[in-house]
């Protein structure tokens, strides 16, 4: 009788060790000093926490691949704080953040700036329950969970109010245009996390690209970009 090894798969692999608190903080550090971000000392602690969450519940949900503190801080966080740069463009402080997961961009981008109003939209209740700890654990109070699908949302927001749309890691920039176009809206700026290099000619009209801004996070060697859509 062959014996097969039973390798534990990424996100079990994660748990073998807890990161401590210093461990986090550490690769906090690094990362705010690559992005040149100097952030209260209640907002680490409050990434700190979802970070920690984030580990916690990610056996039983399949978060993230990661298994590094240092890839979860870099990877995740840090293309969510590089939104940062595009704030002074920003019309509106209403972020809808689009299948949200483990909470990124919009949890970290809720908790770097707390007079922000943001949504976090995520269709998996079980995952939508995981964002109620997260959000619960860094004490944000401008964040709201809503567990619907992009096409249900109108239902929830029917005011005129200025929205920005966030997306990372859920939809090719030009099926976030096209859906958003169809949600009948009427909106003006949307946030997309990819790779460097998207040009004009991929997005259907009357978007255009506002902006962008790139960087390669600490452990990575490969740059991230995020750019802001914005329609003509």
């Amino acid at each position: 009788m062959f014996h097969v090894e039973q390798r534990p798969r990424p996100w079990e692999r994660s748990l073998s060790a807890a990161p401590s608190v210093a461990d986090w903080r550490s690769a906090f550090e690094a990362l705010l000093s690559t992005l040149a971000l100097d952030l209260p000392e209640e907002c680490c602690s409050a990434l700190v926490a979802h970070a920690q969450t984030l580990w916690q519940f990610n056996p039983r949900l399949n978060l993230t691949s990661l298994t590094t503190p240092q890839g979860v801080v870099s990877e995740l966080f840090g293309d969510s704080l590089l939104g940062l740069r595009l704030a002074p463009l920003l019309r509106t402080t209403h972020l809808v953040d689009i299948g949200s997961g483990g909470g990124f961009p919009g949890l970290p981008l809720a908790v770097a700036c707390p007079e922000w109003t943001c949504e976090l939209l995520e269709r998996k209740s079980s995952i939508a329950l995981y964002l109620e700890q997260a959000v619960q654990a860094t004490g944000a109070g401008n964040v709201t969970i809503l567990n619907v699908s992009l096409e249900e949302y109108p239902q929830h927001r029917s005011d005129p109010e200025p929205i920005c749309f966030t997306a990372k890691a859920v939809f090719h920039v030009e099926q976030l245009c096209a859906r958003l176009a169809e949600s009948g809206r009427p909106l003006d700026q949307a946030c997309w996390w990819g790779l460097p290099g998207l040009t004009a000619d991929r997005l259907p009209p009357p978007w255009r690209i506002e902006t962008q801004e790139s960087a390669v996070l600490p452990g990575s060697d490969r740059p991230t970009a995020i750019y802001l859509l914005t329609q003509a």
